[in-house]
């Protein structure tokens, strides 16, 4: 079943409290926060904006909201840069990270240690790359 974004955040408030013996109601304050996540301050105009998208398209795929999860991030690159968000699955997977980071939570298996390995590796390829001359 499709809804419409009225439609899918209404039930979505709905069921908001549902577990809570509290009143239900829509909380600004929370609201405000989750954009200022996403909009930020330290860009004007077109950049502000562009990051904007960027960092809700990170959030959409960690969240898996509407199934962007089933994306991988080169995927995601792609349908970004097609409408006109020009982006690089690198920006995309250093947002992704900073989320990881940020909150704790991750939508893949891979573990600290991978990361870890994964990381030393990507600095030496970087490494012998800077000290070659030849070209490319």
């Amino acid at each position: 079943m499709e809804f419409s974004d009225k439609q899918a955040f209404d039930e979505w408030q709905q069921n908001q409290f549902a577990d809570d013996d509290l009143e239900q109601s829509f909380c600004t304050d929370t609201a405000r926060a989750l954009l200022s996540a996403i909009v930020s301050n330290d860009h004007q105009g077109k950049s502000k904006w562009q990051r904007a998208a960027r960092r809700l398209a990170v959030l959409a795929h960690f969240l898996d909201a509407s199934d962007c999860g089933r994306l991988t991030l080169t995927e995601l690159t792609e349908e970004l840069t097609a409408s006109g968000i020009s982006t690089t699955k690198a920006t995309l997977s250093a947002l992704n990270v900073r989320l990881k980071d940020s909150t704790g939570f991750t939508r893949t298996e891979k573990s600290n240690r991978a990361r870890e390995i994964y990381s030393k590796r990507a600095f030496e390829i970087w490494q012998r790359r800077k000290g070659s001359t030849a070209k490319r």
